[in-house]
């Protein structure tokens, strides 16, 4: 992988060619031209031998002191640091012997990652840079150690997606971080846990992509609504077809009564409505009735204040906003309503990765 350096006014690609000291990284061109890549850290070399995965991340309003160890299910499992923390020795870490450790393997596992995929900034320079300056000031680094995953803690950067962003952690692509629209609050403590989304669901994928690609970058509450709605819309086409197969094979176990089969067309019929389906997903599969009293409380507030009748279940406030904005957009614009809005869905991206992870069919009766 390749990044390119403007030496004299022109856009030269450079590789990662070694390690010069305890501060400095050397890059090379094709032409054996090499150019300085320090830190002002005194890089621990003790994990030169191991094996580590680097994520590129952004967070909007990232700071220096935003320095977390990586937590699944209370395993560490490495670091998320700022890339601006790598251009200083004043935060807390500074002097942190495993930090240190981990400052060299992201910086190595960034400079041989890097390629235009990734955003970096417009580089005019001579003989030596600074590895922060390479990078908007709101990158991250996500370092994972490899030896700390075992078949009991696992680690996928799209099923941890929903987790991180919970933080405002995003993938980074070659879009300018400074677009990105969505703010959280950082961690209360050192610590970052995360919950990823669950092995019996196939969609993490396309459930990363709306999240990284999409609602990161957009401004309109109506819009990031539409986008986590889309998340739901997945579920329960999950929860329709496992609900429809358990239907189906009771209904063939059943053929010879007449009663019995007559009840079975008719779960089949209720499975098929989007609310009932709802309901299903928060209760029988992602157990979320003890985690949804905040979201529901907004819910009702903004229900109220455009006129609408309280739920008192999930399946009935979240869906009746659902139905108010998509049918009646217009007058949604009217009602000046964005900041009650804005609170559901930054309520509903706290909950999200619990309704994620949890999620798993409930065993047939």
């Amino acid at each position: 992988m390749s990044i390119y350096f403007n030496i004299n006014g022109r856009n030269t690609p450079y590789k990662l060619s070694s390690f010069e000291n305890e501060h400095v990284f050397l890059m090379e061109n094709d032409n054996g031209e090499k150019i300085e890549i320090n830190t002002p850290l005194k890089i621990n070399l003790s994990f030169k031998d191991k094996e580590f995965e680097v994520h590129f991340l952004a967070k909007n309003g990232v700071k220096e002191s935003d320095i977390f160890q990586v937590h699944v299910k209370e395993k560490r499992i490495g670091w998320l640091i700022p890339a601006i923390s790598f251009g200083s020795n004043d935060h807390d870490f500074a002097e942190d012997t495993n930090f240190l450790s981990y400052v060299y393997v992201g910086m190595r596992g960034a400079l041989k990652k890097l390629d235009d995929s990734i955003y970096t900034q417009d580089l005019n320079i001579e003989e030596s840079i600074s590895f922060s300056d390479i990078f908007h000031e709101f990158t991250v680094l996500l370092i994972i150690s490899k030896e700390t995953l075992n078949s009991n803690v696992q680690f996928d950067i799209d099923r941890a997606s929903p987790s991180l962003i919970k933080h405002g952690y995003f993938k980074l692509s070659n879009i300018n971080p400074g677009e990105i629209a969505f703010k959280a609050e950082s961690p209360q403590n050192k610590k970052l846990s995360i919950l990823q989304i669950s092995y019996f669901l196939s969609s993490h994928k396309l459930i990363s992509e709306l999240l990284n690609n999409y609602f990161a970058y957009e401004k309109k509450a109506v819009f990031k609504f539409f986008f986590i709605y889309q998340i739901i819309e997945l579920l329960i086409d999950d929860v329709f077809k496992n609900e429809q197969k358990k239907i189906i094979d009771h209904l063939v176990s059943v053929r010879d009564d007449s009663g019995l089969a007559k009840e079975a067309l008719e779960k089949i019929r209720d499975s098929i409505a989007e609310k009932q389906r709802i309901g299903l997903l928060v209760k029988n599969y992602s157990n979320m009735n003890g985690n949804l009293s905040d979201l529901k409380h907004l819910c009702n507030e903004f229900l109220i204040d455009i006129g609408r009748t309280e739920g008192n279940e999930f399946q009935e406030y979240f869906y009746k906003i659902r139905n108010f904005i998509f049918h009646q957009y217009r007058d949604f614009q009217s009602m000046q309503n964005d900041t009650a809005l804005e609170n559901i869905i930054k309520e509903f991206i706290e909950i999200l990765p619990t309704m994620l992870s949890n999620y798993q069919p409930p065993t047939a009766n």
